[in-house]
């Protein structure tokens, strides 16, 4: 009899805790779904006081989903500042990234911003790795959906300056092309020669892979200049890709962004008319 109670007890607890456990799913669940799909562009920059070596400026910038951070009736504002994660400086040190918002894209959804922070690193001639990672890259891209991402910088010891590297968060690819073509703009403050590579697979982000095989996706290392072959492709498909740059050196800043796929028409053409002219006849 003692045993069938404890028994009937035992039941009666686990049908109490079961809806319980139910919500706590529901709620890790509902959770992971709202932090997916959020992260849209990030890169690292820095450079070196000239008058203290040791002390290293880094600007840190990022693009993230609006809706994530802010309700429809709230859109991000310039000059708003959200916290864009931690800032590992590579030497044990951290810091908040209070991101300042400096452009809205409405139309899709995103905006960018930037941090700026000095480190005084115990060493002038010591490299040291700086990076930022999270999770939740965009739920609808065509590699590394909801993936993890890492954005890292190698600050090189006696070096006064990282490349830095531009490009838009979201950049456009014509579809039905073998080598569809852009530009990675990038310049040394050193005046040194720079190298361009697509970042490892793994090395962006615990499983991450660049968006094709080398042949059809693959970047001139002297030019910055990448190709993709987006024939077969559907226009408005996303690709993540990472691009690594770096000075003869060996610092390196790392710019990991979106490419989208868009139609290949051409322009429109206009024909400009010159007026009534005479009738001479």
């Amino acid at each position: 009899m003692f045993n069938l109670l404890l028994f009937s007890k035992r039941l009666l607890r686990k049908a109490i805790n079961l809806p319980l456990l139910l919500l706590s799913l529901f709620i890790v669940i509902f959770s992971l779904k709202s932090n997916a799909s959020h992260f849209r562009y990030g890169n690292i920059s820095w450079t070196r006081s000239n008058t203290t070596p040791t002390q290293v400026t880094f600007k840190v910038s990022q693009a993230w989903r609006s809706t994530f951070y802010f309700a429809s009736a709230s859109a991000p504002t310039v000059g708003s500042v959200i916290n864009g994660g931690t800032l590992n400086f590579g030497d044990g040190g951290t810091a908040t990234i209070n991101l300042v918002i400096t452009s809205v894209n409405v139309a899709d959804d995103w905006f960018y911003g930037e941090f700026t922070v000095t480190r005084n690193f115990a060493s002038s001639t010591t490299d040291y790795t700086a990076n930022f990672s999270s999770s939740a890259r965009v739920g609808t891209l065509q590699n590394n959906a909801n993936g993890a991402f890492t954005v890292s910088s190698v600050v090189k010891g006696s070096v006064l300056a990282s490349p830095t590297a531009t490009v838009s968060p979201i950049a456009n690819m014509p579809i039905g092309q073998t080598y569809a073509t852009m530009n990675l703009p990038a310049t040394d403050a050193n005046g040194l020669a720079l190298t361009y590579s697509l970042t490892p697979a793994g090395s962006f982000g615990a499983g991450s892979v660049q968006p094709a095989t080398a042949a059809n996706f693959f970047i001139n290392s002297s030019t910055g200049v990448l190709s993709f072959n987006t024939a077969g492709k559907t226009i408005g498909q996303l690709f993540n890709t990472s691009i690594t740059v770096t000075n003869a050196a060996g610092a390196t800043t790392m710019v990991d962004y979106i490419i989208k796929i868009v139609d290949n028409q051409p322009p429109p053409t206009f024909t400009y008319g010159t007026g009534n002219t005479p009738n001479n006849g």
